[in-house]
Protein backbone atom coordinates (compact mmCIF):
# COMPACT_ATOMS: atom_id res chain seq x y z
CA UNK A 1 0.00 0.00 0.00
CA UNK A 2 1.62 3.59 -0.87
CA UNK A 3 2.18 5.65 1.81
CA UNK A 4 1.62 9.53 2.13
CA UNK A 5 4.71 11.26 0.54
CA UNK A 6 6.11 8.27 -1.82
CA UNK A 7 6.11 7.75 -5.15
CA UNK A 8 5.91 4.12 -7.41
CA UNK A 9 9.36 2.48 -7.96
CA UNK A 10 8.71 0.61 -11.57
CA UNK A 11 10.42 -2.53 -12.07
CA UNK A 12 12.16 -3.52 -15.59
CA UNK A 13 13.70 -6.44 -16.90
CA UNK A 14 15.86 -7.67 -19.49
CA UNK A 15 15.38 -10.79 -20.90
CA UNK A 16 18.60 -11.52 -22.93
CA UNK A 17 20.90 -10.67 -19.58
CA UNK A 18 18.60 -11.62 -16.44
CA UNK A 19 19.30 -8.49 -15.13
CA UNK A 20 16.14 -6.11 -12.83
CA UNK A 21 16.48 -2.43 -13.40
CA UNK A 22 14.43 -0.07 -10.99
CA UNK A 23 13.44 3.92 -11.44
CA UNK A 24 10.91 6.36 -9.96
CA UNK A 25 10.31 7.01 -13.44
CA UNK A 26 8.32 5.03 -15.75
CA UNK A 27 9.37 6.26 -18.68
CA UNK A 28 13.12 5.76 -17.85
CA UNK A 29 12.67 2.36 -19.26
CA UNK A 30 16.53 0.92 -21.25
CA UNK A 31 16.56 -0.60 -24.55
CA UNK A 32 16.45 -4.07 -24.36
CA UNK A 33 14.03 -3.78 -20.98
CA UNK A 34 10.60 -4.73 -20.52
CA UNK A 35 8.33 -2.74 -17.92
CA UNK A 36 7.21 -4.88 -15.01
CA UNK A 37 5.18 -2.68 -13.10
CA UNK A 38 5.56 -1.20 -9.95
CA UNK A 39 7.45 -2.91 -7.49
CA UNK A 40 6.78 -1.23 -4.51
CA UNK A 41 7.34 2.66 -3.70
CA UNK A 42 9.89 4.67 -1.96
CA UNK A 43 10.24 8.65 -0.80
CA UNK A 44 11.69 10.88 -3.66
CA UNK A 45 13.65 12.89 -0.85
CA UNK A 46 16.15 12.61 1.63
CA UNK A 47 13.66 14.62 4.13
CA UNK A 48 11.28 10.92 5.04
CA UNK A 49 14.80 10.21 7.23
CA UNK A 50 15.05 7.18 4.99
CA UNK A 51 17.98 5.65 3.80
CA UNK A 52 19.26 6.22 0.29
CA UNK A 53 18.64 3.23 -2.05
CA UNK A 54 21.52 3.22 -4.71
CA UNK A 55 22.02 2.28 -7.77
CA UNK A 56 25.08 1.31 -9.72
CA UNK A 57 25.80 -0.80 -13.10
CA UNK A 58 28.61 -2.64 -14.07
CA UNK A 59 28.86 -2.36 -17.86
CA UNK A 60 30.95 -5.26 -18.40
CA UNK A 61 28.49 -7.98 -16.33
CA UNK A 62 25.34 -6.01 -17.74
CA UNK A 63 23.83 -6.23 -14.41
CA UNK A 64 22.29 -3.22 -11.80
CA UNK A 65 23.46 -3.54 -8.32
CA UNK A 66 21.02 -1.71 -5.95
CA UNK A 67 21.46 -1.44 -2.04
CA UNK A 68 20.76 0.77 0.88
CA UNK A 69 24.10 -0.09 2.10
CA UNK A 70 26.73 2.87 1.76
CA UNK A 71 29.91 -0.15 2.60
CA UNK A 72 28.06 -2.52 -0.30
CA UNK A 73 27.96 0.54 -2.84
CA UNK A 74 31.89 1.18 -1.90
CA UNK A 75 32.81 -2.81 -2.17
CA UNK A 76 30.61 -2.97 -5.44
CA UNK A 77 32.58 0.13 -6.99
CA UNK A 78 35.64 -1.47 -5.89
CA UNK A 79 34.13 -4.47 -7.84
CA UNK A 80 33.96 -2.34 -11.11
CA UNK A 81 30.25 -0.66 -10.91
CA UNK A 82 29.89 2.48 -11.65
CA UNK A 83 27.44 4.61 -9.62
CA UNK A 84 24.12 5.87 -10.94
CA UNK A 85 22.82 7.69 -8.21
CA UNK A 86 20.35 7.38 -5.54
CA UNK A 87 16.82 5.91 -7.02
CA UNK A 88 14.80 7.13 -4.01
CA UNK A 89 15.07 6.88 -0.34
CA UNK A 90 12.79 3.85 2.47
CA UNK A 91 13.20 2.84 5.68
CA UNK A 92 15.19 -0.42 6.42
CA UNK A 93 13.63 -3.64 7.63
CA UNK A 94 13.76 -3.85 11.11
Amino acid sequence: MQQSGTVPLYSFYNYKTGDYFYSTHKGEEKSGYSARGVAGFVFPKATCGGVPLYRLYNKRKRIHYFTTSASEKAMAVRSGYKKEGVVGYMFPKT
